[in-house]
């Protein structure tokens, strides 16, 4: 079963991806390097955890998307996403990103829409994406490893389609 799990600045983060490996670091930061001047106050990191054991990463930031998308209020950009190399093509990242309306609603997170770029290079991505509910806005922006199409996961429309 796949769990995600909310970190907090007291959990011991250095530690808990002291092993953790990102086989194309161009699409996405180490979970460490995401987290080192992180904003707690206006992101979620989490883990994507089977058998107690963190095989992936990501966060929901209620800041960052306003900010360099111009999302509106009560949307979430999820960024950083990634699975450790070692917990490749398990179907961890899938089942992650199929809880993820129940992790907001569980952790009483009101969003209407979580958003996230995705580069268009990367096409097992994409399709990850597509397979979990997310949809291609047709925007697209330039970032650090070239063009970025945006994608939407609309909350209520998920829920009413799963």
């Amino acid at each position: 079963m796949v769990y995600l799990k909310r970190l907090y600045p007291t959990d011991a983060i250095e530690q808990l991806f002291s092993d953790y490996e990102i086989i194309n670091p161009i699409y996405t930061a180490h979970p460490n390097e995401v987290l080192e001047n992180f904003d707690w106050q206006q992101a979620y990191p989490i883990v994507i955890e089977v058998n107690q054991q963190v095989v992936g990463f990501f966060v929901l930031d209620a800041q960052k998307g306003q900010e360099a998308y111009q999302l509106a209020e009560n949307t979430l950009l999820l960024r950083a996403f990634s699975i450790d190399q070692k917990f490749l093509r398990r179907g961890y990242a899938k089942l992650a990103l199929q809880q993820l309306h129940q992790w907001l609603a569980a952790q009483q997170i009101v969003a209407n829409d979580v958003y996230l770029a995705v580069n268009h290079r990367n096409i097992a991505a994409q399709q990850l994406y597509l397979h979990t509910g997310f949809e291609d806005t047709k925007q697209r922006f330039q970032g650090i490893a070239g063009e970025q199409y945006l994608y939407r996961l609309n909350i209520e429309n998920f829920l009413k389609n799963n």
